[in-house]
């Protein structure tokens, strides 16, 4: 079904149609059933080629998968961008020379007429003529019934034309949120030849490589498996400006097997430069047992030495340094140190990369003196991070400062804080169940010169989930507080690294509740350890990992909490489980029985004046009955 444009003056109202009206199929709401729009990356706003032209288009439905969405914002007239000379975006009037942003339909199974614009860079007009095409929102994805264009529309003529497609993933990956790390990165290097690898099943998503970045020139081809596959993809460009835009980029792909570095298979990236680092949105490779090519950036592109760090892992050690108006104060100040075996027979230099839950903390170091590769708890608050943490530290070896760096080994990752020895604890109702943990840290005391230490020590509380959240509660019983001993300046050993060796532990119990009603959920709650504002200010508002307390009755036994029965008048009875019945007989009868705590409730019903005679409830413990008021008065008794 061809569209033809009509005069941009003519105002159109923009209607919502069914498939049925328009003719177009709606096929399975499945991005699969749709043929993609052709060389949809190559439509992006970066791409500075003549490399499309839309009067060769064959179909009228198409998608542009999950990742990508027709451009609704004006495009610059003047310059070549989305691969064409003229530029087709999707605007949201047709009042004449008014361009306005325009916004994708809702999800409702419909078609919905979009007016479009095509530019003219003669004239400079990003909106010189308009027609209109149909668009279908299938959720996490868009069906375009896009417009087969002629040579005499619009003044075409021999002039490129394309739709403008580009990424529309929400957004700043720079800013607003923080990309996945690219799995396997210290594999996708040149230098590995070992541990193989594919990208053919890569998420299509922004990812961050940080310290690394995607390689500029072909890897060699005199070993197989380099990056980990057969075929490398390497960029045939260079890494674009900090002007926050993203860049479209050429990625050749390699073949080993004629040893061309830059196969016919041509793939894409695009890059965002963020100013220290970039990120690169990357799909599936284009062919199996092929991967991005990434590395760490040399200067000099001296050759990385043939040695691997060993015995690479987290140590810690805590110094005090001076603060204030005067050098007699000193301050805490906790070092977290990349320990390694260095080479002893020729002296190499070594970088050094630190990650904090995952993420790369721009810190790099260079050194030859391994007990200069550390980062410490001031470094890490800057930063936003306290205790409860998790670091790990990357390794390489570099035959001079700025020279390329050998395969880099990786530490194990050390939790920084309260180390929780429970994961879950199970108790039974109104016993009593401990909790241990021990913090993996030491936590330093400041030291005054007009106040010398005499205590140290960190307070941890504890809190739970329960709804009667308080230590002395109802429903849970345990301290309110635990006393951890810190460090000061005159206990600690600065000869060797700081090891734990106190576990801690605190009781925590179930009880009755006295409030007729009982506040655990699904028989279990949380318990956790807290800081508030210690003087290492590294313990500020942190909390411990948390442990689960599944509380548990007798085999065969059913929770009564909350549970009220009753008698009343002549007499009416409600048991536990809600059954009402009456029971209109002279004599004594047994109301209920406990056996923890000890108790009966007996009921005598006698004919008198009055309705009820007295009930008598007999405590077996104190072994006194008292009385219960008669009816009309009414009482409930809580035990």
């Amino acid at each position: 079904m061809a569209m033809l444009g009509w005069p941009v003056d003519h105002q159109r109202k923009i209607v919502k149609v069914s498939p049925a009206a328009t003719g177009i199929p709606l096929q399975h709401n499945i991005v699969g059933s749709y043929n993609e729009v052709p060389n949809l990356a190559w439509r992006s706003l970066s791409s500075k080629e003549e490399v499309i032209d839309d009067k060769t288009l064959s179909s009228m439905l198409f998608t542009a998968g999950e990742s990508f969405d027709i451009v609704s914002s004006p495009v610059d007239a003047e310059t070549i961008s989305c691969g064409a000379k003229r530029k087709i975006w999707m605007n949201a009037t047709r009042l004449h020379k008014l361009c306005l942003s325009d916004t994708l339909p809702e999800a409702d199974g419909l078609y919905h007429w979009k007016d479009v614009c095509i530019t003219d860079a003669e004239t400079n007009d990003p909106c010189k003529d308009t027609f209109a095409i149909e668009v279908h929102n299938g959720g996490n994805f868009r069906v375009y019934a896009l417009e087969l264009l002629r040579r005499d529309q619009y003044g075409l003529e021999n002039d490129t034309v394309a739709y403008c497609f580009d990424l529309s993933i929400p957004g700043d990956p720079c800013s607003d949120w923080t990309p996945p790390v690219l799995p396997g990165l210290e594999y996708h290097r040149p230098v590995n030849t070992y541990v193989t690898q594919t990208d053919d099943s890569l998420v299509h998503n922004w990812y961050s490589a940080k310290p690394y970045q995607m390689v500029t020139e072909s890897p060699d081809l005199d070993l197989t498996n380099r990056c980990g596959a057969n075929s490398q993809m390497w960029m045939n460009d260079s890494l674009p400006e900090a002007d926050g835009k993203h860049h479209i980029r050429k990625l050749c792909v390699t073949d080993f097997a004629t040893s061309r570095t830059c196969a016919d298979s041509i793939h894409y990236t695009f890059i965002k430069n963020c100013g220290r680092h970039y990120v690169y949105f990357l799909t599936s490779s284009p062919k199996h047992d092929s991967a991005y090519c990434f590395d760490i950036p040399s200067v000099s592109g001296d050759p990385a030495p043939d040695f691997t760090p060993s015995n690479v892992q987290i140590k810690t050690s805590l110094k005090w340094i001076p603060y204030g108006l005067t050098s007699f104060n000193e301050m805490p100040n906790l070092q977290f140190h990349c320990s390694f075996d260095e080479n002893n027979e020729t002296d190499l230099f070594y970088s050094v990369y630190f990650y904090v839950n995952g993420d790369y903390l721009d810190t790099d170091i260079i050194i030859q003196d391994p007990s200069y590769a550390f980062v410490t708890d001031l470094q890490l608050q800057f930063l936003g991070y306290a205790a409860g943490i998790t670091i790990s530290c990357h390794v390489g070896a570099r035959s001079s400062r700025d020279g390329s760096t050998g395969i880099t080994t990786k530490s194990p990752g050390f939790y920084a804080g309260i180390k929780m020895l429970n994961s879950s604890i199970d108790v039974k109702r109104g016993e009593k169940g401990v909790v241990s943990f021990y913090p993996t840290i030491p936590y330093g005391c400041v030291k005054h010169s007009t106040n010398p230490e005499s205590t140290c020590q960190l307070t941890l509380y504890i809190s739970s989930d329960a709804a009667n959240n308080i230590c002395d509660s109802n429903s849970i019983q345990h301290q309110c507080t635990v006393e951890v001993a810190g460090v000061t300046k005159d206990n600690y050993n600065s000869a060797s690294p700081w090891t734990s060796e106190t576990n801690y532990e605190f009781e925590i119990a179930t009880s009755e509740s006295k409030q007729g009603s009982y506040y655990l959920a699904n028989s279990k709650f949380v318990l956790k350890l807290q800081t508030k504002n210690p003087s290492h200010q590294f313990w500020k508002n942190i909390e411990s990992e948390t442990v689960t307390i599944n509380v548990s009755d007798t085999e065969g036994a059913e929770i009564w909490q909350g549970k009220v029965c009753s008698v009343h008048c002549d007499p009416h009875h409600l048991t536990f489980d809600g059954l009402r019945f009456e029971l209109q007989k002279r004599g004594r009868f047994l109301l209920m029985k406990t056996e923890d705590p000890p108790m009966q409730v007996h009921l005598s019903y006698a004919v008198t004046d009055v309705w009820l005679d007295q009930d008598c409830v007999r405590d077996k413990v104190l072994g006194n009955p008292f009385a219960i008021p008669y009816c009309p008065t009414s009482c409930i008794a809580n035990f």
